[in-house]
Formats: structure tokens, sequence, C-alpha cells
């Protein structure tokens, strides 16, 4: 487990140091100064396991600096403080803090606290550690080709990657997933049986579950059944994943167009993520939306890229302004991805990749151009990370 902890206090620097040394496996990285010195001096704070600070919660830059951190960290936040109400503790319980110690403490109530959150933060640590490369590509709302931008992204991975590597693509849509569709594979997984007792889904289990294609990566994709959006807990979407992601080396993920209890900690444990809109009022107004809820919900580190489907050059000729896109969306657009209705649709209903529908078409080489730039930026961000 990684602790990152910020602390100017003696006391409470001797006691953050007393407390990760009794755990076992724990790592500590301790940075003394305030909190905005210490989140300029730490390095990774945003993926460690647990993340301790001391704030002082009346100072309003410790209160910025605060809300950054919380934004953007992966992993759990613990605090303490020698001042503050009721109502700061709450504000603190609103920014989603692990655990609130109040000065002074003592090494074993913190040693306890950070025990507990780092068992709260393994989850994502196995998806979005040292394992798989974890992307995921979703779209605000239905319709907007992510299923077939995932699918594509697989293929290309497949074609890439180191030889030996292993490969999945992972349907997370339990109601109306288009991965089995797309590719003509069976969907084996049942996310009821497994959020009966998450506990039996071990990886015989899971690699039972998985269909290769031919192409030669693994999909994990749902039953072809409706299932109630309640029965999808998250102690089975994230048993799952945990697994997939020990397991495989590149995992792939299809997002369903929905916000569930669980996206949040997908989402903050992934490499890369691919936002799919198309140029249209509602599926920017929805994309925006969907960007705003990612950094809500401290999904701000992970690195976004959007894409454009089904993007046509008339758009520009109708005076169609990709700057005022941009501005709506908060962000630049990554990839364009050009409009080609008979190829996709083609392959959609073969259930073949598209390449075995027209090799090189021009939305093949878009998206294989953009996998391999995620892939690029994904290498260096790793790389950055371990330096």
């Amino acid at each position: 487990m990684k602790i990152i902890a910020i602390a100017k206090e003696r006391a409470v620097i001797d006691a953050i140091e007393e407390a990760a040394g009794a755990i076992e496996g724990a790592s500590l990285v301790l940075v003394e100064g305030s909190l905005s010195e210490g989140m300029e001096e730490a390095r990774g704070w945003q993926r460690a396991n647990v993340v301790f600070v001391e704030m002082q919660l009346k100072n309003d830059e410790d209160r910025a600096s605060f809300a950054q951190l919380c934004r953007d960290a992966m992993g759990e936040v613990v605090v303490t403080a020698s001042d503050g109400g009721i109502e700061d503790v709450r504000w603190l319980m609103r920014n989603d803090v692990a655990d609130f110690l109040p000065q002074p403490m003592n090494a074993n109530e913190l040693r306890s606290s950070i025990e507990s959150a780092g068992r709260k933060s393994r989850v994502q640590e196995e998806i979005g550690g040292d394992n798989a490369v974890v992307l995921a590509v979703a779209g605000a709302c239905k319709g907007l080709g992510a299923a077939t931008v995932a699918c594509q992204t697989a293929v290309r991975l497949q074609e890439v990657a180191d030889k030996g590597a292993s490969i999945c693509l992972v349907d997370l849509d339990f109601q109306f997933g288009k991965v089995s569709t797309h590719l003509d594979v069976e969907g084996r997984v049942d996310i009821t049986e497994i959020a009966d007792d998450p506990s039996r889904l071990d990886e015989s289990f899971m690699q039972s579950l998985a269909v290769k294609h031919a192409s030669g990566f693994d999909v994990l994709a749902p039953v072809e059944r409706l299932v109630l959006w309640e029965q999808v807990t998250p102690e089975a979407v994230l048993r799952l994943m945990e697994l997939v992601a020990h397991v495989y080396d590149y995992v792939v993920i299809n997002l369903p167009p929905y916000w569930a209890s669980w996206t949040p900690e997908i989402i903050r444990g992934l490499d890369a993520m691919a936002l799919v809109f198309q140029v249209n009022v509602e599926s920017i107004r929805h994309t925006r939306l969907l960007i705003d809820t990612i950094f809500e919900n401290g999904g701000g580190s992970v690195p976004m890229y959007l894409y454009a489907n089904r993007f046509k050059k008339k758009f520009l000729w109708f005076g169609v302004n990709m700057k005022d896109v941009e501005k709506a969306l908060g962000r630049e657009i990554s990839f364009y991805v050009p409009d080609n209705p008979a190829v996709v649709m083609d392959a959609i209903n073969r259930g073949a990749p598209l390449k075995e529908v027209k090799a090189g078409s021009d939305v093949e080489k878009s998206i294989s151009d953009a996998t391999d730039d995620l892939l690029k930026a994904v290498a260096r961000s790793r790389g950055a990370a371990a330096a």
C-alpha cells in the first residue's frame, strides 16, 4: 500500500511515521509543509492508495487545494485538523473523505484509519495500478458509436501489442450491450449470478466466461437478457474488473451510457478514456455533462480523449465552427472519425471487424490511428510516473 502524507506539525509527522511503520507492506512518502506546498512537491499523490493530509479547515487556500486533491486523487483521502467545527466536518464528508481525525490524535487510531482506507482503495489499485493497461470507451447517450470504437480499439490492440500480450474486451453495458452482436460472439457474463456471491468469482470462473474472438483477443460480454439496473451491484462489477486487470495485459472497457454507482471507481482506475460524441446539440450537451460529472467524482486526472464520430466534411461547409464545439465541450477534440455508414453497418450486420468488410477504410484507419496515439500517451504517462 502506497501512502503519501502531507503534514506540518511535528506531532502529526511523528504519528504518521509510527502508524505507517506498523502497517505491513506499507510504503510512506512524507512531505513536510502546508497542503498546497505538499501537493506541488509530492510526486504521484494522484495514484497513491491513501493520501493523508493535515490542513487548516478555516484556511481558504487549504480548502481550495483540498478541493483539487479530492478531484484528482484516485485513492482514499484521510484528513486531520486542529480547527473547524461540525459544518467544516460536513464539508469534508461531502468531498467524500475516507476519515477525519481531530487533533490531538494517536498513532493507533491513525493506523486503524489508514488501514481501513487502504482496504477501500484496493480495487482501484488492482484496476489501474501496475497490472493491465486499461482503456475505456464511453458515449454520453445511446447510438453514438461507442461500441464500434471499443471493438475496433481491441482489434487494433491485437495487431500492435507485443507478441504474447493478452487482451480482453469487456462490455459493462449489462442491459443493452452491443459488443457480442458487433463481434458475433456469445455473451456469457451473468452479472446477477456474480452479484449473488461476488467472492465465488475467481480467476478460473472468470476465464470460463471469456470467449476467444477470431482476431485473438478475449471478449467478456453480458448474457442476452434484460437486467434490472439495481441488480448490477458495485461489488460484482468491481470484483469482475479486479480479476480482469490481474489476468490480462490490456483491457478495453465498453462503458454503458448510464452513470452507475460503480462508474467513478472504474473511471478513476483507467489509463485513458475515449469519449465518443457526434456533432449535434444533444450529443454535445450530454457529453459536456458527462465530462463535468467525471470531474465531480474524482476522475479529473484520467486522460480523456474526445472522438468526433460520424464526422462529415459538409459540417464545415454548412458553417459549423469546430472551435465553438470545443468551447462548448470545454476541451479540444482529439480525433475525428469519418462518417462511413456503409462499412460500419455492414460490419455490424455481419458481426465482423471493420477490416473484414473493407480493409483500410477511412473509419478503420482513423480509429486505429487514435488507438496508436492513446497507447503512446499511456506509455509516456507510465514512464513519467515511474521516473
